[in-house]
This record gives C-alpha cells, sequence and structure tokens, in this order.
C-alpha cells in the first residue's frame, strides 16, 4: 500500500512539471529580438534590436556601429573553418557593449565542455591585438548560462574619456557560444486534468487494495 501511494505521488510531481530544453546551435539568423547596447567613449549610449540578415546570419546597428554574426555561434568542433564569430564594426570609439538575451530565452553558454548537464559551450575568446576586453555576465539562468553579457576593455591607443575604451575604431572579433531556451514541450506536459485522473486512479488503487486485505 505505503509503495502504491509513493509511486502514484511520484508519477504525479514527475510528469506534472515539464521540463525546458536546450536549442545548442543557434546561429545569428536564430537571435532576432536580442538587445544590445553601446556605450561610446563620450558617454553616449544607443540600442537597437537584433535582426535576421540570412539563412545563418543576424545584426544589429547603424551607419556608426554594427554587431554581426554568421554560423553556429559555437564554431566548429573540429574543422580548419573559422566560422562563428561576432564581428563588431564601428567608426567612433566604444566603451561598453551590453547584450541581453532574456527577452527572447537567450542564454550564453560560458564554459566548453558538459560538465554541469547542459550542452556544451565556447567560453569567451577574442583577438587580444586590440584591446584588453573584460566580460561581466549577469542575470544568471542556471549553472554556466547567463541571459546578458557585458564587455568593456581598455585601449591603450585611444586618448578619450579615460581608458576604458573596447576599441578605437575598425572591428573585433570574438567568439561566445549562445543557446536558446526551448518553451517547455507540448509532449512532457500534464494538464491539470491529466494529473487529477492520476491522483484518482492512484486512490481508487489503494482503496482495492484495503478491501483485498480486509476480506
Amino acid at each position: 500500500m505505503k509503495k502504491l501511494l509513493i509511486l502514484g505521488f511520484l508519477t504525479i510531481f514527475s510528469t506534472s512539471k515539464a521540463q525546458a530544453g536546450l536549442i545548442s546551435m543557434v546561429t545569428g539568423a536564430d537571435m532576432a529580438g536580442l538587445l544590445v547596447t553601446v556605450t561610446f567613449g563620450n558617454g553616449d549610449t544607443q540600442s537597437d534590436v537584433w535582426e535576421s540578415t540570412g539563412p545563418e546570419s543576424g545584426g544589429v546597428g547603424n551607419r556608426v556601429w554594427s554587431l554581426t554574426q554568421e554560423g553556429d555561434t559555437i564554431g566548429p568542433i573540429a574543422s580548419s573553418t573559422f566560422s562563428g564569430a561576432w564581428t563588431l564594426t564601428t567608426i567612433r570609439s566604444i566603451e561598453s557593449i551590453l547584450i541581453e538575451g532574456i527577452n527572447i530565452g537567450l542564454v550564453f553558454d560560458t564554459v566548453f565542455g558538459d560538465g554541469s548537464g547542459t550542452s556544451s559551450g565556447h567560453a569567451f575568446t577574442y583577438d587580444t591585438a586590440l584591446a584588453t576586453v573584460t566580460t561581466t555576465y549577469t542575470e544568471h539562468y542556471q549553472d554556466e548560462l547567463f541571459y546578458s553579457m557585458l564587455l568593456t576593455g581598455s585601449n591603450p591607443n585611444y586618448l578619450g574619456r579615460g581608458s576604458s575604451m573596447l576599441l578605437g575604431s575598425g572591428s573585433f572579433d570574438f567568439m561566445i557560444d549562445v543557446d536558446i531556451i526551448e518553451p517547455e514541450l507540448a509532449t512532457t506536459e500534464v494538464t491539470a486534468p491529466t494529473t487529477i485522473s492520476i491522483l484518482a486512479l492512484t486512490i481508487l488503487g489503494l482503496i482495492a487494495t484495503s478491501r483485498r486485505k480486509t476480506k
């Protein structure tokens, strides 16, 4: 009887709680809606929303600055072909760039490997020839996954406001893997009536077991 009761409640708990999955293969085209904010060397800020520009590419920006990405953000696993890089291009010095994915369920997968049970990621890497860049992740989702990434840096060749300039002018390439959180899958969801039915069947089973023992 106790085993049946425990089994019934475990069944209700495990089936009524739908699990969210992760889409690990994400390209620039999949990131439409991503919010990007740049802070220029004079303190001015501009924000824009990411748009798809091709089958595997997307970007954001204007004639002054742009951030683009093409291909799987994790890059090639075993290939001599370099792909998946993000490219920041600007004609003004940029102090920082904030990339926020919470509004579209996009998270930065900050660790290479799969030690936490999430899909394998790609830690932040960049071309060190242009600047020293510091990465700050915020809005934690779970394990090594974060909704927001802030890039700040110093460029010794820039003589403007302070020394914390990510880029004077030109382009800056970096790598960071992103995943997208899937909505709760319909096939794993159990609606309230179904959960009630499971509970009713469990109770009926307990009653039947009790009657057999009393006869």
